[in-house]
């Protein structure tokens, strides 16, 4: 009898590993309406736990060739998520990890791949290429990796706490896209408890926005210049981070950071550790260039229906246009952002072709 139970009990767990794969990767394609970074990093986070469970592999390259594999898949049928390549890329990097204190012991320091030529002749010839056996790394790998689920729950309550850092008293701040980014709409939350602030402006698409919230004013996106000269304060919700500090953002946030710049208005970007691409990114790459419906009314839309019209998803903003980048980490200027990549990302993962 116990011999059944345990056998319905492990069912689940021999599933079509191709079933799985096609299940998230369908997730990440799927509607018009894109999900939030957070939901799709913890989806990405999930399934590679899946594919460190499931998947065979006899060593740590075979591991990392298993995963690669599966990014490659995932990036050919969803190019725009980036956050998915940047959350596969921090998994290799525990993989390595966790390989070395497989063969070193725990109780040993795990050398840093960044570390100064003096430190590393000293290391032990072959040490760096040594395996550890698959089985003997997969259980603490897979604890490794609901590590980051851990730190991607606690993520934006750690950057809503810095409220206190970034506004000040009667502070009056532009915002925009508010209720597609949870994490801004709860740090702007939690700035109108804490702080008196003068006024929120939202900026939308038309005065008639229903999505604005009630607590802020809503202008449009041609109003912002004249705007501009009443704010003291401009937070964007950010995409991806690039690793010259310049930020892939919703589109509108460039003319909003131009808008700034010549009123010398601090823009500020909230930005999570796994939006921090290790990674440039050409104005050509399909991420950048992504397009979406318009929603032209019917009668106009055929009136167009023989010319181009362009609705960009992103847009690119340089680094000189923004101040600081609020993570969970703290606040980061745009030009210490490549300092961030040593921390979750190893230097021979980014030398892959995917």
């Amino acid at each position: 009898l116990v011999a059944v139970i345990m056998a319905h009990v492990e069912a689940p767990l021999v599933l079509d590993f191709n079933e799985i794969r096609s299940t998230f990767v369908h997730n990440l394609a799927k509607g018009h309406q894109r999900e939030n970074s957070l939901k799709i990093a913890q989806a990405s986070v999930n399934y590679i736990r899946k594919i460190i469970a499931q998947e065979k592999y006899e060593n740590i390259d075979e591991l990392l060739e298993v995963l690669r594999n599966h990014l490659r898949y995932a990036i050919s049928l969803a190019p725009t998520e980036l956050v998915v390549r940047n959350v596969f890329l921090i998994a290799m990097k525990l993989a390595r990890e966790e390989n070395t204190r497989a063969l070193i012991g725990v109780d040993k320091e795990v050398g840093n791949p960044y570390d100064s030529l003096n430190t590393l002749w000293k290391a032990e010839e072959g040490s760096l290429n040594a395996s550890a056996a698959g089985k003997k790394m997969r259980k603490g790998l897979i604890a490794a990796v609901k590590e980051i689920l851990v730190e991607l729950d606690s993520s934006r309550e750690s950057i809503v706490s810095r409220v206190a850092d970034v506004l000040q008293l009667n502070d009056t701040v532009l915002t925009y896209g508010v209720n597609s980014s949870p994490t801004l709409r709860l740090f702007l939350e939690n700035a109108r408890r804490t702080i008196k602030m003068r006024q929120i402006l939202s900026v939308s698409a038309s005065l008639e926005d229903p999505l604005c919230p009630d607590y802020a004013s809503s202008i449009s996106l041609r109003d912002v210049a004249g705007a501009m000269t009443d704010v003291t304060k401009v937070l964007l919700p950010v995409s991806v981070v690039f690793p010259d500090g310049s930020a892939l953002m919703p589109s509108g946030c460039l003319s909003i950071a131009h808008a700034a710049a010549r009123h010398a208005v601090p823009v500020y970007g909230i930005a999570a550790f796994y939006k921090i691409a290790p990674f440039f990114s050409a104005d050509s790459a399909a991420a950048v260039n992504a397009q979406g419906a318009i929603g032209l009314p019917v009668k106009l839309a055929d009136s167009l229906r023989h010319r181009v019209i362009l609705s960009p998803i992103f847009d690119v903003v340089p680094a000189h246009l923004l101040s600081l980048y609020i993570s969970n980490s703290g606040a980061v200027l745009p030009s210490h952002i490549y300092r961030l990549i040593a921390d979750y990302y190893h230097p021979e993962d980014l030398t892959e072709e995917l």
